[in-house]
């Protein structure tokens, strides 16, 4: 997406990290669009909203993502120690190609939620 700015192109984001808490022991995590270092700190923030609600059950979704970077891997890694940290059960369903290529390449498939 492109946007139009004074004097010349000023690119957008694409980009979506959503947190919510359906239940007080369930936090649901959607992650969609391009998640790279500009997404950096809006996954930082969803990472503390996680940790402070302290649930039973991580539910991960990310079946919109479009593009993953380390920041992506990094941003997993931290929050399957959040879920260990709390005794959380990961949850989630399939991963796109996009984010499950990375992962098998540097031999952590493991940082996938595990399907309900």
């Amino acid at each position: 997406m492109v946007a139009m700015a004074r004097g010349g192109y000023l690119k957008t984001v694409n980009r979506s990290v959503h947190v919510d808490q359906p239940t007080l022991w369930r936090v649901d995590v959607v992650l969609a669009g391009e998640i790279d270092h500009a997404a950096v700190g809006d996954l930082n923030h969803a990472l503390h909203q996680v940790a402070r609600a302290a649930p039973r059950e991580i539910h991960l979704d990310l079946a919109g993502v479009s593009f993953f970077s380390s920041a992506g891997i990094t941003f997993l890694r931290q929050l399957a120690a959040v879920a260990e940290a709390h005794r959380a059960q990961l949850v989630g369903g399939e991963a796109p190609r996009c984010v499950a290529h990375p992962l098998a390449l540097i031999d952590h498939q493991h940082l996938l939620a595990r399907t309900a």
